[in-house]
């Protein structure tokens, strides 16, 4: 079974990926914080990938109640 959030981030924007492809989630499961289409070069890859996850730190942090920097 696929959470809805997910399939929704998985088919967006194309409605028939091809994968694969990266998607983090909040703990709670019920936000997608971030998503990585796959990328053949490594280092573009790697980037993609720290973005992603500096984007998902980010969006937790801001959501977190009494969020300290």
């Amino acid at each position: 079974m696929v959470l809805p959030l997910v399939d929704k981030a998985l088919h967006t924007p194309e409605p028939h990926y091809t994968p694969p492809k990266v998607i983090f989630l909040n703990p709670e499961a019920t936000e997608v914080l971030a998503t990585v289409e796959y990328e053949p070069d490594f280092q573009k890859r790697a980037h993609a990938l720290v973005d992603a996850l500096e984007q998902a730190e980010a969006k937790l942090k801001s959501a977190a109640p009494n969020a300290k920097g």
